[in-house]
């Protein structure tokens, strides 16, 4: 045997003595960004060193970023208010970090004393950065990992290894090497749906609830993004001379920040779409007028569902027993009718009152209240009061309780008193 789910849950909260608990089909959440972390991230070192004969110059520039995407469900409950929880999927945060570096070296030589001056280009080249990290979204507060890092340390890398010929007999070697660490970090700001924030993970959010059918929830994620970017450049000059042999000129390290980043950037925003119960009654009071005590009239009460979610619930009577209702539960699925039948069944004459509690899991209307009315009446009176009849000696009476006395005994009792009458006329003629 099939059981409606409305019945079974009626069932619960009748054993339990507990409040129902309701929800809509949960919504999936999936959440992407682009964080242009090293845009225009430029610096130069300028000529280093300083007023020497013999200076390089590093100019960089810093491009890309990272992307991160996460994906969840939300859920809606009540009935106390509608709740929005939000979950991650565990493991489905894809953090990538997607950067370059654009480097350009330029040497400077200043032998002014032996005629010569000029700068050249001699390198430029671009090294890409890159990482990925898997993660349990949503990264807020309380979460077990609440910011996602990827650090890039890199490697030495040989940035230049140029020989210049200044004149004969004189050669410059212009040597730098480059370290680099990019780290970059992620974190969950908040989850605003609607006119509700959250900012703890699993934390529940309320939302203003709305008479409609499906409950549109627009949801927009802020993630924090850091980034650092720094490199250590070495350079080195070595001068070959015919008459003097090889000496190095110049070696030294030059630490520079190019990059210490952080900002709050919200995600596109996304749309889950809850479908809810709307409870849509026929009516919202009834009289069912005057019935005579020992009958009964009906009354069909049609309950209608104007939302995308099946409304169920219970029907009881609050007030005089007189009135009941059947069936106890019902069961509207989207776009459809079910209803109850109230019976007015009177055992007392006169007016009668009572109410119609519809409880069900419409969100806006969880207890439904409908008045009713009736008057109960006695049934007419069908006897005559005690009397002579002419035309016959049977008197008909009525007692007290409106029942007619028996045929047999009235007639006994009228022949009774007409013998009674004829011995008091005899009793005074004269002798």
């Amino acid at each position: 045997m099939n059981i409606p789910i409305a019945t079974l849950l009626v069932l619960a909260r009748t054993l339990s003595g507990s409040a129902w608990a309701f929800d809509s089909e949960p919504q999936p959440v999936d959440l992407a960004d682009t964080a242009q972390v090293f845009t225009n991230a430029n610096f130069s070192t300028g000529y280093v060193p300083s007023g020497s004969p013999l200076a390089v110059q590093f100019e960089i520039q810093a491009n890309g970023g990272a992307d991160v995407s996460m994906q969840g469900t939300s859920a809606m409950s009540w009935p106390d208010a509608l709740m929005l929880q939000f979950t991650g999927d565990p493991g489905s945060g894809i953090f990538l970090l997607d950067a370059s570096l654009d480097a350009v070296t330029t040497v400077q030589v200043d032998l002014s004393d032996w005629g010569y001056y000029g700068t050249f280009e001699i390198d430029r080249r671009t090294l890409s950065f890159d990482g990925m990290r898997f993660f349990d979204p949503f990264v807020l507060d309380g979460s077990a990992e609440p910011r996602v890092e990827i650090a890039d340390p890199g490697n030495n890398t040989s940035l230049i290894s140029y020989t210049y010929s200044i004149f004969v007999g004189l050669d410059l070697t212009f040597n730098a090497d480059m370290s680099t660490l990019v780290t970059v970090g992620f974190s969950g700001e908040q989850l605003q749906t609607n006119d509700a924030i959250t900012t703890t993970e699993n934390s529940v959010a309320t939302v203003t609830y709305e008479p409609v059918g499906d409950y549109l929830v627009d949801t927009t994620y802020t993630g924090g993004w850091d980034a650092t970017l720094d490199l250590v450049l070495t350079p080195s000059i070595e001068a070959c001379a015919s008459v003097f042999g090889c000496f190095t000129v110049v070696e030294f390290d030059v630490p520079i920040n190019i990059l210490t980043d952080s900002f709050l950037q919200d995600f596109p925003a996304v749309q889950e779409i809850f479908p809810l119960p709307l409870i849509a009654p026929g009516l919202d009071q009834a009289d069912m007028g005057d019935v005579e005590v020992g009958q009964i009239t009906n009354l069909q009460v049609p309950i209608g569902n104007d939302g995308s979610l099946s409304v169920y619930g219970q029907a009881t009577i609050e007030g005089s027993g007189d009135f009941t209702v059947y069936p106890e539960t019902f069961d509207a699925q989207p776009a459809t009718e079910d209803g109850v039948v109230v019976t007015f069944a009177p055992t007392l004459d006169g007016p009668q009152a009572a109410v119609l509690v519809l409880a069900s899991n419409d969100p806006g209307t969880p207890e439904l209240r409908i008045p009713l009315t009736a008057n109960g009446t006695l049934p007419p009176d069908t006897g005559t009061d005690v009397g002579w009849d002419t035309g016959d000696t049977t008197v008909k009476a009525t007692s007290s309780c409106g029942c007619a006395s028996a045929p047999d005994a009235g007639s006994s009792m009228a022949v009774a008193l007409v013998a009674l009458g004829i011995v008091q006329l005899a009793r005074r003629r004269p002798v």
